[in-house]
């Protein structure tokens, strides 16, 4: 398991408060929190979880948020479902997410938006009058300030791994299994071949990816293999060809569908946005 120092990771968090006066937490890998400053949840979020259906919107928007890490390994700053700015950080070692930062429980608005509370109280069955006045009470920060927060909160993600606050446990099954996907993405990667090199039945391996990724083992691997394709074409000046072969991928043309589909661009275009020398490039093969 990844055991975090939470009496120093906590004074982290005090000293980001201090500058920030945003709320920012630390959860691990399976989006439990952990440690947080200054208070668990705010008084309006507080009141929005004593609702069930708030409760599972709540937590709907951070899981989603966390899925989004760690299929894009970068920060995700997002307005979730009750109207407050958050961003979520992940915490990577050897290309595996072991934890998340997140500041939130903010607002970029001076002024209620009234339609969105109003559907919150009618669907969340949420006093109207209530829900505003606890809206305004939380402090107010323009988005610029927020973006920035974002800034130092990246390099408190970075501080945590890199001093030691989190210690991981090299033998932890799904780091492991992780790695192993990570060093043979170029290889025929199945789910029979990863139960017998990890001693798991397919019910178990499905069950564990469900858990820790939220989604299947197939869909953790082509997004894996389109993340790598993605750092090679920013990083390399590789025939776009050759870095389908080196993820896995040893149709063309399918990769060329497949990461248009996942990108939402083609993958020369995708390249042409961080190298812009490649821009004459004739033949993307």
């Amino acid at each position: 398991m990844t055991a975090f120092d939470l009496e120093k990771t906590k004074e982290i968090l005090k000293h980001f408060y201090k500058l920030t006066k945003i709320k920012i937490c630390v959860f691990d890998c399976n989006g439990v929190e952990i440690a947080y400053y200054p208070q668990k949840h705010t008084p309006f979020c507080t009141y929005v979880s004593s609702s069930p259906e708030g409760c599972r919107r709540c937590s709907a928007s951070v899981e989603n948020a966390f899925q989004m890490c760690r299929n894009e390994k970068k920060p995700i700053l997002y307005t979730c479902d009750m109207g407050l700015i958050e961003c979520a950080f992940p915490i990577i070692h050897n290309t595996v997410t072991i934890g998340y930062v997140m500041l939130g429980q903010t607002r970029d608005r001076k002024e209620p938006d009234a339609i969105s509370l109003k559907r919150l109280s009618d669907e969340c069955h949420l006093n109207y009058s209530k829900l505003c006045q606890l809206f305004n009470d939380i402090h107010y920060n323009s988005h610029s300030t927020i973006e920035s927060a974002a800034k130092i909160m990246e390099a408190c993600a970075s501080y945590i791994y890199l001093y030691g606050l989190v210690d991981v446990d090299e033998d932890d099954l799904q780091l492991r299994i992780s790695q192993y996907i990570a060093t043979n993405l170029k290889s025929e990667l199945q789910v029979d071949g990863l139960c017998r090199a990890f001693g798991l039945s397919r019910t178990a391996m499905y069950k564990l990816f469900h858990k820790a990724y939220g989604t299947t083992v197939r869909q953790f691997i082509f997004d894996q293999r389109i993340a790598r394709a993605k750092e090679l074409l920013k990083s390399s000046s590789a025939p776009i060809s050759e870095i389908a072969l080196s993820v896995g991928i040893r149709d063309y043309n399918y990769f060329i569908r497949a990461f248009r589909q996942t990108a939402g661009i083609p993958p020369l275009q995708y390249r042409k946005q961080f190298r812009p020398e490649n821009s004459d490039t004739k033949s993307p093969r």
